[in-house]
């Protein structure tokens, strides 16, 4: 299982889980989650329901305007703050470099 769950893997692996009759470390032990964190999503989705279960991306997801949400918009996105971060880079580099001409000729 990768480093970060989805908050739809998370609820696939407890519906899983309650659908099993294993117990909770031979159900951990055979997919590859640590018992700690499968018993702290268990914790969180029975006291909250799923919406405990989202991560931060799931929320930084949601919040994004809805005319963004399509795969291409966002790669658009993410390209052109890629592209303003290296323009500012340039800008901070070439200030840097003009502040040690000055402390040169001091």
């Amino acid at each position: 299982m990768s480093k970060h769950a989805s908050a739809e893997e998370k609820l696939r692996l407890i519906k899983l889980y309650y659908e099993s009759g294993q117990t909770i470390e031979e159900f951990t032990n055979q997919h590859g989650v640590y018992i700690s964190t499968f018993n702290r999503w268990l914790a969180e989705f029975r006291k909250n329901g799923e919406g405990a279960l989202k991560t931060r991306a799931d929320k930084a997801f949601e919040k994004i305007s809805p005319q963004l949400q399509t795969e291409a918009d966002l790669r658009k996105e993410i390209l052109k703050h890629r592209i303003e971060n290296e323009r500012l880079k340039i800008v901070i580099l070439s200030g840097r470099q003009r502040m040690a001409r000055r402390n040169t000729y001091v």
